[in-house]
């Protein structure tokens, strides 16, 4: 009886070993989520370190050549082109001189492989001024493996203005 139970185990140890390697021959191979998580983080924080050194063509260069829109903090920045891209910037520049960012904060990324989208809060600081925080949601596109941006908006939100706040 013994033999015949380490037989039967030996056997299903076999069994299992052989769906494990089928089975791990047929998945598709896809990077972890969290492989792609950091991929698409890195990208923020290269996103923003160009805009930051006023780099135009740094950023046009990561955005998805087949369609963009961004949505800027006034009403009016509807963006839909590397020349509206650059007329932006141009336009930043021009009032503000500098900007800088400051470490990105409450980063949260959902992707299938193919798009992943962000949520994230950053301090802003444009030229002189204060700083201010500012919420972005990016839709990112994977072309070739390489996260490029296709959409973008932003807000700067309240502080001490939400309906509780108000309620008090």
């Amino acid at each position: 009886m013994r033999a015949s139970t380490q037989s039967r185990t030996r056997v299903f140890a076999i069994a299992i070993s052989a769906l494990t390697v089928a089975a791990c021959s047929t998945q598709r191979t896809m990077p972890s989520e969290r492989s792609a998580d950091a991929a698409v983080h890195e990208r923020v924080e290269e996103l923003l370190r160009r805009y930051a050194a006023n780099d135009q063509n740094g950023v046009l260069a990561m955005l998805d050549p087949q369609q963009i829109t961004f949505y800027g903090s006034d009403v009016s920045e509807v963006i839909h082109s590397a020349d509206e891209v650059r007329r932006l910037m141009r336009n930043d520049f021009a009032l503000w001189g500098t900007a800088s960012f400051g470490a990105v904060q409450d980063f949260d990324c959902r992707t299938d492989g193919t798009l992943a989208t962000t949520f994230f809060s950053v301090p802003f600081t444009p030229g002189p001024m204060q700083p201010v925080q500012v919420r972005f949601s990016m839709t990112w596109r994977n072309v070739g493996g390489q996260w490029l941006l296709t959409q973008s908006a932003n807000a700067v939100p309240t502080v001490g203005r939400s309906a509780a706040d108000l309620l008090k």
